[in-house]
């Protein structure tokens, strides 16, 4: 195997099936304090220029050249997304606050938020938090429905309190019930573009 494909699997969770047994799972509730240090971050330089630095490390990695922060792009035919690797360089909150304002972005593109939930893991050796944003667009269930980009899934994962990596992965569907997805690169420029 090669090590593009380790580190692949190891993003994209295709590794060991021995998994470490959940000892929390819990609908994420974010506090009055959070989200106004979040709206706060929204609107500070730090979060345009870390959406830049974002957005030409995806540029960079579609081109096979690697930036900080680093991003690893998967594309499928039904399953596209990239990982984050967290840059030390930036504050942990910072990263935190980026993991909700993608799921913002995907909202504003008429989708509704399905669930959020957190787990915690523990293994002995390190102990893994995993928060999870899911997002499914709004329809009127017309046949065939409209899948827009497809199904939205977002995580933002810690080892022993340190901020590892973001996943964005979306799901479409190939039946004939459902409007072909629209393209994936498209929905990555939506997200990245900075609030006016």
């Amino acid at each position: 195997m090669s090590f593009f494909d380790q580190i692949y699997f190891k993003i994209f969770g295709k590794g060991s099936s021995d998994k470490p047994p959940i000892v929390v799972d819990e609908i994420i509730k974010r506090n009055s304090a959070f989200a106004f240090k979040y709206e706060e971050w929204k609107k500070s330089p730090d979060c345009e220029g870390f959406l830049s630095d974002v957005n030409k490390s995806f540029n960079l990695s579609k081109q096979g050249m690697y930036n900080d922060p680093e991003v690893i792009i998967h594309e499928g035919i039904n399953s596209n997304g990239f990982a984050i690797s967290y840059p030390e360089r930036l504050d942990k909150s910072s990263f935190h606050f980026f993991f909700d304002y993608l799921a913002d972005q995907v909202k504003k593109l008429n989708y509704k938020l399905n669930i959020s939930k957190q787990t915690l893991k523990e293994n002995g050796e390190y102990v893994e938090k995993k928060e999870m944003h899911y997002l499914k667009p709004k329809n009127n269930f017309v046949t065939p429905i409209d899948q827009k980009y497809g199904n939205v899934q977002i995580e933002y994962i810690e080892l022993n309190n340190e901020p590892r990596r973001i996943k964005f992965i979306v799901n479409s569907y190939p039946d004939s019930n459902y409007t072909k997805a629209l393209s994936f690169h498209s929905l990555v420029k939506n997200i990245f573009e900075p609030e006016s």
